[in-house]
């Protein structure tokens, strides 16, 4: 089980999606938190280990310390790995 917490960042990304896309994330972030050990990728970043996890078709970046997950980003796919 995580505790997850949201950036001020991905919590605008959150509001400005549709509302169809916007429950579909909740519903797998939900799901992330459930989870005892989750699959997200790992990918080099300049600010150190991120994490990515998939939503659909959004990406989410996220940093995990301990028990906790900070979804730091929310990004569509296409311009996600740019």
């Amino acid at each position: 089980m995580f505790t997850i917490q949201f950036s001020k960042k991905a919590l605008k990304a959150l509001e400005r999606l549709p509302p169809k896309h916007r429950q579909q994330i909740l519903e797998r972030v939900a799901s992330l938190a459930e989870e005892a050990n989750p699959y997200l990728t790992k990918i080099r970043h300049d600010r150190g280990l991120l994490l990515s996890y998939r939503a659909g078709e959004y990406r989410l970046y996220v940093q995990r310390q301990d028990r906790r997950l900070q979804i730091l980003e929310i990004r569509k796919r296409n311009d996600a790995y740019r």
